[in-house]
């Protein structure tokens, strides 16, 4: 045979890598599903930086990193001007409206509308952790799941929310407010309340088409929304006179349609594998996904709502109207400002999360060096053209020649404020791509709250500085927040973020390098069979041609008990295939089988099976005639499903179905494979075993690892006969296990890593025979790490002990609550039987790891 020298050689290069479609016709060619071809990574280039050692390194890295981030950045920067102009366009409208107008719709904009803003955005940000690590992973399927969780729980926090939208007036009077501006804020809150049910899709759509760098079509949509808002705000205002009221009409019809342009765009297919469509899985653990997105919503609210207090407080001045009014003016200009931050912070989010979802500890570190170096020169550019042009600006926002002399007295404190604030973002940029809100949440909570605000009313109100003093007290909290931002990345072990040791409730994504050893042999395996593939020669059309005919006169030829037909790129298998009822053995792997014939089942006495590494999306009915079937291999095809047929092969001992997309099981399986002794149903999508799995008796070996699965039947103890049980990677899907696991008397290898259990049952001790035990990458709690590293004997003995104190304390409060309602000795008497009942049950199993199980009938006679 001659080589085909189409292919590649074997071994990338530095600067060799296979585009997907190639990559994609290997891992058919392979018989691999698409869930374990999405893992495999054929590129040479996917490594870490190297170290930076000299002047040169550095430049060189910074050059290449500066255009990964203005890539993100350039777009995300225009996008969140874009969105932030259509509040501000609003505001200067209505400005020239009148001073209260302005002052109106600044508190609405700022306390009202900033208060949900916070909430809503901050909750949406746990998208920019959860969706970032999982799309550097390779768990892209995850996303679509994500960003329905996010939809859900935002539309209901809309809900709740729209209810200070409609009580803004009296809200606004009970803190303080004027009754000039309350009485104008609430009425135009009230026509504000579509805007935030707009929050509750844009927010987790953003985050879902940032996380995938999907940038430019967000800086599109918001390009389009802000041309259309800028046209129909000067329509309502100019020629139809419509007022605040033409205001918030246009306001919300922009916000709405870079909702359903974002939505459209979603639903296009042009995310790929990231939007499967709707799934009931959004359902799923939402108390899980709700707590980090509180804690993504506190840690933004804080910054958010800081600011918002600043703009309160210059509410209760001697002249309200006047300092509400130029100091709206300058947080509009200081948000046109921060865009740039916000811009670099979802660039360098996006960045960090990848990065270090893709084991990567150094890039992500150096991305943050290069973003805060970006985003500072760009704060200190934007701050020296407002000292520059001072006295110019003021013009464009307001008629009111007071309202322009404070706002040019405020504007040292906008530059400083402004250079400050973008090098914060990026700090909490890079919180959030590792995911630290809860701790950042604490720093915000005392560097603003328990020391800025109240520093900032000593020079405002105390000292009399009005509303500079108030800003500059404010600033003094936001500075500090930066020190010890700084101060807790410079301390930060990437590496150890990078290995991911920190438990952390909410991760559902693991990285590559964590998944169970037994994985990494099979990849490994995936890696000598594409070696294999790129050797092999490639036979030409009338070769295959020679091949059939071979084939035809193979299974013509009667009376033959083993047929193999491996490798030989069978694509149809003739219907006269059943007629050799001699056969016994059959092997058909890696070919090109798309489906098998109805006629197999005409293969009575066939016992072996092998069809793995083919194209087989189902398996006919006909299936479950093959009475004498022993061995069964359908691994590495792309099966959905199992035929409820197979339960009928019953004299089935082996069933390899790895490596295919099976999303459940039959539910007789059960029943009527009652001989199988080895399953093995690795890498798929399973989330539950039927019930019936607990009757296979006969079952010794079952390996279900990487999956999605929940949890086990509560009856699994009823298996005596398995020995090797394999639950390992399946994530943040399986959280424990049921106590009845403990009734595995004949278990011997045990392998649940890579999970979120957190607690073992409490009878795990009964486990006498358990010899291997890997509880790694997992939140354990009870038993704690120094007994885990002990194996499976030191866990055995720790779950012992642990049960016997908790069996005791149990025994010593049945004594005191019969003595409390009995008297003594009545207490007692309930205490002795309470022994008694124990021992004879075998609850506390004291009398050692010898004692043998009592009789069930004597336990429900007790």
């Amino acid at each position: 045979m001659e080589k085909d020298n189409s292919f590649m050689d074997p071994f990338l290069t530095s600067t060799e890598e296979l585009d997907q479609a190639t990559q994609k016709a290997l891992m058919n060619y392979l018989g691999v599903g698409s869930r374990a071809s999405s893992l495999v990574s054929f590129s040479s280039t996917a490594v870490d930086i190297p170290p930076i050692s000299n002047v040169k390194d550095f430049a060189r890295e910074f050059r290449i990193e500066s255009k990964k981030l203005w890539k993100l950045a350039g777009p995300a920067i225009f996008t969140s001007m874009a969105q932030f102009s259509l509040g501000a366009i609003t505001q200067v409208f209505a400005g020239h409206i009148s001073t209260i107008a302005l002052a109106a719709v600044s508190i609405e904009n700022s306390v009202i509308a900033g208060f949900s803003f916070g909430i809503m955005l901050g909750m949406g940000s746990a998208l920019e952790t959860l969706c970032g690590q999982a799309f550097g992973a390779g768990k892209v399927s995850l996303l679509g799941v994500y960003l329905q969780r996010s939809w859900v729980i935002l539309t209901v926090t809309a809900l709740i929310l729209s209810l200070l939208y409609i009580f803004a007036a009296p809200i606004l009077t009970f803190i303080g407010q004027t009754a000039g501006i309350s009485a104008m804020a609430g009425i135009f809150s009230i026509y504000m309340i579509p805007q935030i049910f707009a929050y509750a899709i844009n927010f987790p759509s953003a985050k879902f088409l940032q996380s995938q760098s999907k940038i430019m079509v967000m800086a599109a949509i918001s390009g389009a929304a802000l041309v259309i808002h800028t046209l129909l705000t000067w329509l309502v205002m100019s020629k139809f006179h419509w007022g605040l009221p033409g205001l918030a009409f246009v306001l919300n019809t922009s916000w709405w349609f870079i909702v359903v342009a974002q939505v459209v765009y979603i639903f296009s297919g042009t995310c790929g594998e990231a939007w499967s469509g709707f799934t009931w899985e959004a359902f799923h653990n939402l108390w899980g996904f709700i707590k980090l997105s509180l804690a993504s919503a506190v840690m933004l609210c804080l910054e958010i709502w800081y600011f918002m207090a600043l703009v309160l407080f210059a509410g209760y001045l001697k002249n309200a109207e006047v300092s509400v009014a130029a100091l709206s003016i300058c947080m509009n200009i200081l948000g046109w400002a921060a865009m740039v931050s916000v811009g670099i912070n979802a660039a360098v989010s996006v960045r960090v999360s990848n990065e270090l979802g893709a084991s990567h500890p150094r890039a992500a570190k150096f991305s943050l060096v290069v973003a805060v170096i970006l985003s500072s020169v760009m704060g200190m550019a934007i701050a020296a053209v407002l000292l520059i042009f001072r006295d110019e600006y003021p013009v464009l926002f307001v008629e009111d020649e007071v309202v322009r002399n404070v706002v040019r007295e405020l504007t040292p404190m906008l530059a400083f404020c402004i250079v400050i604030n973008n090098v914060q973002p990026v700090l909490s940029g890079v919180a959030v791509g590792a995911g630290w809100q809860a701790v950042v949440a604490y720093v915000n909570i005392a560097c603003y709250y328990l020391f800025g605000v109240p520093f900032g009313l000593l020079l405002g109100f105390k000292l009399e500085y009005g509303v500079m003093g108030i800003w500059w007290g404010m600033m003094t909290g936001t500075f500090v927040q930066s020190i010890v931002l700084t101060w807790m990345i410079c301390k930060t072990n990437w590496d150890k973020e990078d290995a991911a040791k920190e438990e952390q409730i909410y991760v559902t994504v693991v990285k590559l390098e964590e998944v169970h050893e037994g994985y990494e042999k099979q990849l490994r395996g995936l890696e000598e069979k594409l070696s294999e593939v790129y050797a092999s020669a490639v036979e030409s059309l009338d070769g295959g041609d020679e091949v059939n005919e071979e084939v035809l006169e193979i299974l013509d030829g009667g009376g033959v008990e083993r047929i193999d037909l491996s490798d030989r790129r069978l694509k149809l298998l003739p219907e006269a295939l059943g007629n050799n009822v001699s056969l016994v053995s059959l092997n058909l792997s890696r070919n090109d089988l798309k489906l098998l014939p109805d006629t197999i089942s005409g293969l009575e006495k066939l016992e072996e099976l092998d069809v793995s590494s083919n194209l087989l999306e189902s398996l006919p009915d006909s299936f479950g005639l093959l009475l004498n079937l022993r061995v069964l291999n359908v691994s590495g095809n792309k099966l959905t499903y199992l035929p409820e047929s197979i339960t009928q092969c019953r004299s089935l001992v082996e069933l390899d179905a790895s490596f295919n997309n099976l999303a459940s099981l039959p539910a007789n399986i059960g029943y009527g494979l009652l001989n199988l002794e080895r399953l093995s149903i690795h890498l798929n999508k399973l989330r539950y075993f039927p019930n019936s799995i607990c009757e296979m008796r006969s079952l010794r070996y079952l390996d279900a690892h990487m999956n999605e699965i929940h949890g086990l039947p509560i009856a699994i103890g009823r298996l005596t006969s398995l020995e090797v049980l394999n639950l390992s990677s399946n994530f943040s899907d399986l959280t424990e296990l049921p106590d009845t696991i403990s009734d595995l008397a004949n278990l011997k290898e045990l392998d649940v890593s890579n999970n979120q259990i957190r607690v073992l049952p409490d009878s795990f001790f009964r486990l006498e025979k358990l010899e291997k035990l890997n509880l790694d990458q997992n939140p354990l709690e009870f038993p704690p790490q120094e007994m885990v590293n002990q194996g499976a004997e030191g866990v055995r003995e720790y779950m012992r002990k642990r049960w016997e104190e908790m069996v005791e304390e149990e025994q010593m409060r049945s004594v005191i609550e019969a003595e409390k309602q009995q008297g003594g000795v009545t207490g007692w008497l309930s205490w002795g039987s309470s022994i008694v009942s124990n021992l004879l049950s075998g609850g506390t199993q004291s009398g050692g790891a010898n004692k043998p199980k009592e009789d069930s009938y004597m336990d429900q006679l007790l």
